[in-house]
């Protein structure tokens, strides 16, 4: 019990710090929001060019182009946080030299980083809300018939993949302490694979092979058949289980990339710089 509470207490310690370091650049957190709102409205006039006949075609599921790219956007939005949120706190925490106190504190480095994921985590989850709120109230998008259930199921198992990713991609952060490839490359391959804004079905056939390991296009499929179809839980296994795979897989990986990328800092003479 007391062990528990411990957690939580530390739990909730690192989210106060990340939400009032996130608080002291409140300008570009109302960019953000304002950006949100904008691409919504963007979207929704350009739906206006995409004939039903045509999305049909492609995307037999799908209810008229806004609402198919609205939820593309919001889970591609939500994961991106996800999956860059870690290397953004730790470059914002980089000038104070926060990072390395914790990590020579008691606290087990695996800990210290996986309690430095939770607010990404909760923000993405927070965006794909926005997202989703915005497009109901101004885009005139009908969630009527969504499994709430299965989204939910859906988005926590994709943040939690994304959030692995992140771990990752910290690990590059502590190591080049500003420019992350990783971030770049997966960032740009998901966007053109995963079907964010077209269905995956109109890429060539190498590239809808490829598409098909990036956990965005499985979150994306996922959200699209439970907001947008009313899919069951039934029928959203084949998401369920590979987003739970990957997860599975890639939270230790990451990890241990991070503690990798750590012993090399201390080898180099770095983390001082942390």
């Amino acid at each position: 019990m007391a062990d528990g509470a411990l957690l939580f207490s530390k739990a909730w310690g690192f989210l106060q710090r990340d939400l009032l370091a996130e608080w002291s650049t409140r300008f570009s957190l109302l960019l953000h929001l304002l950006n949100i709102g904008l691409t919504v409205a963007a979207y929704v006039f350009l739906a206006r060019l995409v004939v039903q006949e045509t999305l049909t075609r492609w995307a037999p599921t799908a209810e008229g182009y806004f609402p198919f790219v609205l939820v593309g956007m919001a889970t591609n939005g939500a994961m991106f946080i996800a999956f860059t949120g870690l290397s953004r706190s730790l470059q914002l925490q980089q000038p104070a030299g926060l990072l390395k106190p914790l990590l020579m504190s008691q606290s087990r480095p695996e800990a210290v980083l996986l309690l430095s994921s939770l607010y990404p985590l909760v923000r993405a989850a927070v965006d794909l809300v926005v997202y989703l709120l915005v497009g109901w109230v101004f885009g005139g998008l009908s969630l009527a018939q969504a499994n709430g259930l299965g989204a939910a199921v859906i988005a926590c198992l994709a943040i939690v993949a994304f959030g692995s990713l992140g771990l990752c991609a910290a690990a590059f952060t502590v190591l080049l302490k500003y420019g992350n490839p990783l971030l770049w490359m997966i960032g740009s391959s998901s966007w053109l694979l995963s079907g964010v804004l077209y269905p995956p079905a109109l890429l060539p056939r190498p590239l809808r092979w490829a598409a098909e390991l990036f956990p965005l296009t499985h979150a994306i499929q996922g959200m699209r058949a439970a907001l947008l179809a009313g899919a069951s839980l039934g029928e959203l296994l084949r998401p369920i289980v590979l987003l739970t795979a990957f997860s599975t897989i890639m939270v230790p990986l990451g990890v241990m990339a991070f503690e990798l990328g750590l012993r090399r800092t201390r080898v180099r003479g770095t983390l001082a710089e942390w």
